[in-house]
């Protein structure tokens, strides 16, 4: 369920217009290198032009014993 509002979630952030570039990175506690990038977005959705903040994201390879189709 976090997987999913957390795709949701990053998915909203980005928007259709925007690239996201991600470079192999390492983060505390995960033996597996994942994926970093950074977008910005707007502080205020209703003011796009003003003050923007950094959306930090990472994505992580899904790791299981038996892959599935």
């Amino acid at each position: 369920m976090r997987a999913a509002a957390a795709v949701l979630l990053l998915g909203a952030c980005i928007g259709e217009a925007a690239a996201l570039e991600l470079a192999p990175c390492r983060l505390p506690g995960i033996a597996h290198e994942v994926r970093c990038g950074v977008v910005a977005r707007p502080l205020d959705p209703a003011r796009p032009d003003g003050t923007q903040v950094d959306v930090h994201v990472a994505v992580l390879p899904a790791l299981a014993r038996s892959r599935r189709p």
